[in-house]
């Protein structure tokens, strides 16, 4: 069951903005991942390319990470910006690892740098980050999230009209099987930490809109913005 602060560039749907033409539904661009099994740092980053600037573009980031301890990243930057935490789900143990998701309003920029980092603690012995644009919103900030678990890890969402849904799951070393309506599998690792980014846009209003994680050690959030 897939169960405000404006910002320039944030208009309301419908409105016709003083007789031009409505503003265009949400969209969302999948800008590309980054997987490592040999991060050994407390800062992994590397260079995205955010694709088309707007006035009205917000980036989402998804994270995970795996340390000796029952930590989380507790920061992201993206081009020097810091990115506000949406969602995330932590739970004790060397194989629980962290699922996050983080967004940033970023009209400017092309090819950045992109970052998640741990100023404290244990180092990052594997890690993990999925990087989307997204389009033409009412809102920086997101309408709903959900965080879960189990196994399997149901993180539904009921959402409005033309959201945009995003999806980060995790479960250690044991591959991961994806359930879901609507909802795109954008990238997922073949490396030794397995960890999945998924998102949708134009997704019709209401419930059930479906996403299921299932394996081991599972950790998974979503999150919707409108």
């Amino acid at each position: 069951m897939l169960m405000v602060t404006q910002l320039a560039g944030f208009g309301v749907r419908g409105s016709l903005g003083g007789g031009g033409s409505p503003p265009a539904l949400p969209s969302v661009s999948f800008r590309g991942s980054l997987f490592s099994d040999t991060i050994n740092t407390r800062t992994y980053s590397t260079t995205i390319d955010l694709g088309t600037e707007h006035a009205s573009r917000l980036i989402v980031v998804g994270a995970a990470c795996l340390t000796a301890a029952n930590e989380a990243p507790t920061g992201c930057t993206v081009d020097g910006a810091a990115a506000t935490l949406a969602a995330e789900v932590v739970v004790g143990g060397i194989t629980e690892i962290p699922a996050q998701l983080w967004y940033v309003a970023r009209p400017t920029g092309g090819s950045v740098t992109v970052a998640i980092t741990k100023p404290g603690g244990a180092d990052m012995d594997r890690g993990a980050f999925g990087v989307w644009s997204v389009y033409d919103l009412e809102s920086q900030t997101p309408g709903g999230t959900n965080t879960n678990a189990a196994n399997p890890a149901v993180l539904d969402l009921t959402v409005p009209a033309w959201a945009v849904v995003f999806a980060v799951g995790n479960n250690g070393t044991t591959a991961i099987t994806w359930g879901y309506t609507g909802v795109t599998s954008d990238a997922e690792s073949a490396a030794q930490l397995k960890v999945a980014f998924a998102s949708a846009s134009d997704v019709p209003a209401g419930s059930p809109r479906d996403i299921e994680l299932s394996g081991g050690n599972i950790r998974g959030v979503s999150a919707y913005w409108r």
